[in-house]
């Protein structure tokens, strides 16, 4: 049973039944709904091999389901997509699908308009997301990202225009 999205209204004059919004044999997950409204983020393998790779896209709509447009490029296995505080970009995390089976997953950021294609916004090596826990946090200033690091977990804040990432909260030893 494919995981699908709904959208239901909250208050009784909008009506309690969901609406489906996607559609296919494919999982939709790691929804997330744009600041101002009227646009919905989620992760998905919508492609025709979805069942024989990692390949995982972010994807955007309008909140009925319509204009449904990747913004990834079907190179990445991606997940955790997230709206910045002003809708204009989306960030999530990815790794490269043909890539090694196990390897650190990156901040990465694409215009929710599609008008760009999407760019990897921390560097390979010093930086990945914790796992299993890590989330990250579109913020006005950049992306909160938790980032593992010997043992621990720091909480780094990475500028939306992939500079060097400050440390918010030091993790050598905790985890933040």
């Amino acid at each position: 049973r494919p995981r699908h999205v709904f959208v239901v209204g909250v208050n009784e004059d909008e009506g309690g039944e969901p609406t489906r919004i996607t559609d296919g044999p494919y999982d939709h997950t790691d929804v997330d709904w744009s600041p101002a409204g009227g646009l919905l983020t989620f992760s998905a393998s919508r492609h025709e091999t979805w069942n024989d790779d990692l390949v995982a896209d972010i994807w955007v709509c309008a909140e009925d389901g319509s204009g449904i447009r990747a913004l990834t490029d079907g190179t990445l296995s991606a997940g955790q997509p997230r709206f910045s505080p002003d809708g204009s970009t989306v960030c999530f995390t990815a790794v490269v699908a043909d890539g090694p089976v196990i390897s650190n997953n990156y901040l990465w950021s694409a215009p929710s308009d599609g008008s760009a294609p999407a760019r990897r916004i921390t560097d390979e090596e010093p930086y990945s997301l914790a796992y299993p826990s890590g989330v990250l946090e579109p913020v006005e200033d950049g992306v909160l990202f938790g980032n593992e690091v010997r043992g621990g977990v720091e909480l780094l804040l990475v500028p939306y225009d992939g500079g060097e990432p400050s440390v918010v909260a030091h993790g050598t030893e905790r985890q933040v």
